[in-house]
């Protein structure tokens, strides 16, 4: 995990105590526009230097065969997009989780939508959301019995899929 320096997470706290929704749709597709070779006046590596700078530098994540290919070096390296949303909705939904116990709240979010959600953690994910009513995928594939018995067991509002 990226550690928050202290003063942010005091700001965050209440903020993240509020999110209803939590739309990895949205993020997979700026991910995409980083990892697109267009021609701009700034660069595509200037731009993901700037967006990746600390303190979210742990999640600059490459393809394995772009870190070590020879490619141009004019040309930047592929993202790895899943595993960047997926570490992102890792951290997200432990912070939202563990903020919430320790304010003894309800977490607040309802709504979890994405492109690429994980069967390997989507289970978790869900089991940390009680009021997850709504669940929106592109992929039934990650539908499972897991997936189905976390929703089951931990969200008792649920509506919508």
């Amino acid at each position: 995990m990226v550690p928050l320096p202290h003063s942010s997470i005091r700001v965050l706290t209440p903020c993240f105590n509020q999110v209803k929704t939590l739309n990895l749709g949205n993020l997979h597709q700026l991910l995409e526009d980083l990892g697109r070779d267009i021609e701009h006046p700034i660069s595509v590596s200037t731009i993901r230097k700037h967006f990746f700078a600390p303190p979210l530098s742990g999640y600059h994540i490459l393809n394995e065969a772009a870190k070590h290919t020879r490619a141009k070096a004019k040309r930047p390296k592929v993202m790895n997009l899943d595993a960047i949303v997926t570490k992102v909705a890792e951290q997200i939904t432990v912070f939202i989780k563990t903020s919430a116990d320790e304010a003894e709240r309800t977490v607040t979010l309802s709504n979890l939508e994405g492109y690429h959600l994980p069967t390997v953690h989507l289970p978790l994910w869900v089991s940390r959301l009680s009021q997850l009513r709504s669940l929106t995928i592109r992929d039934g594939s990650v539908l499972n019995a897991t997936v189905g018995k976390a929703i089951r067991d931990n969200c008792p509002s649920f509506k919508e899929l």
